[in-house]
């Protein structure tokens, strides 16, 4: 059996891309046929929703089909209308995969191309098959510029960093004008060194609770402290994959869901 990643031109929902095995690509194509020509949108468009012109129409002059739905078969008039119309819009790439391990497909939360999907083998003799798959994951992620920008960005807002900027109240910035929280200035009687003192402490300890690796901690907070949007950040690979690994695993970046592909 080979495995296939198959994908719809217009992605929005998690059946929009398939993940199988089949024999070949024409088996893969008539598995994509017999799932989504079941699917409740598209059935409800083919029976209730559309005109009988606007089939024939896109039917181009296929009107065997129509024999299925006289005898009463609306599974298979429903398959043969999905394939003369909608197969066209899939596209199919085939895997390599490793006969001694198992495969995986990881939806991202919200999908909008072929690449929110991904495929990941684990080997039979992994000791932790998800710690393997989350560490696959955020490999491929740390290796994206926009990721490494959005940790290497110590801006206080719509970056890594944005997250540590809390207290046990929430964000400790106003969310407009980013200015110091008006409750945190009134707790220090409008002692504006105070109130400084106070969130650069809460941004601290929060960065030591997400490294629990100390070296880690030690490395950003010293980036944050001399950041210079100039100079190019020398974090190594280990480094952005660890904070890559760590937002999967908490959903913070983005989050997955995870499902074994069965023969």
């Amino acid at each position: 059996m080979k495995l296939f990643k198959c994908w719809n031109s217009d992605i929005t929902v998690n059946h929009d891309i398939m993940v199988m095995f089949a024999e070949s690509e024409e088996d893969a194509k008539s598995k994509i046929v017999e799932a989504r020509s079941k699917d409740e949108c598209f059935r409800d468009w083919l029976l209730y929703d559309t005109c009988l012109d606007e089939v024939i129409n896109d039917l181009k002059g296929n009107y065997e089909v129509f024999e299925h739905l006289a005898k009463g078969n609306i599974n298979k008039f429903s398959e043969e209308v999905y394939r003369t119309i909608d197969l066209k819009n899939w596209s199919i790439e085939e895997y390599f995969v490793d006969k001694y391990s198992d495969v995986f497909v990881c939806y991202e939360s919200y999908l909008d191309n072929k690449d929110s999907c991904q495929v990941v083998s684990v080997p039979f003799d992994a000791h932790d098959p998800e710690d393997y798959i989350y560490r696959a994951l955020a490999e491929r992620l740390a290796e994206e510029e926009h990721f490494r920008n959005f940790v290497s960005d110590a801006a206080v807002n719509m970056t890594f960093a944005e997250q540590f900027w809390h207290d046990e109240k929430g964000y400790v910035f106003e969310e407009y004008e980013l200015d110091i929280r008006g409750d945190i200035y009134r707790k220090f009687n409008w002692d504006i060194s105070k109130a400084n003192n106070y969130i650069e402490k809460c941004f601290v300890n929060n960065v030591k609770e997400f490294f629990q690796e100390p070296q880690y901690a030690d490395i950003f907070l010293e980036h944050v402290k001399n950041y210079d949007p100039n100079v190019e950040t020398d974090f190594n690979e280990e480094f952005y994959i660890y904070c890559a690994k760590k937002l999967i695993e908490e959903g913070k970046y983005t989050s997955y869901q995870i499902e074994q592909v069965t023969l």
